[in-house]
């Protein structure tokens, strides 16, 4: 990953093509809660755990980000 993405003031999260996270910075420790050490190496659906207003998942194995990053 570029350093630029390491000290930006957005959170920046980068997924494998099997979903799991392979970057975390600072910005996303900030706003999520979690560091990269406890966050790197595991699917991304179990670390960020997405849900919306109205209580439905949005995170999962079948997480339509990851699925539309597998497609480009």
């Amino acid at each position: 990953m570029p350093p630029k993405f390491g000290s930006s003031a957005e959170a920046v999260v980068a997924i494998d093509d099997r979903g799991t996270v392979v970057f975390w910075n600072d910005a996303a420790t900030k706003l999520l809660g979690r560091d990269a050490a406890e966050t790197m190496g595991r699917p991304c659906h179990e670390v960020v755990q997405g849900v919306t207003p109205g209580g439905r998942h949005l995170c999962g194995p079948s997480c339509p980000v990851h699925y539309l990053a597998n497609k480009m």
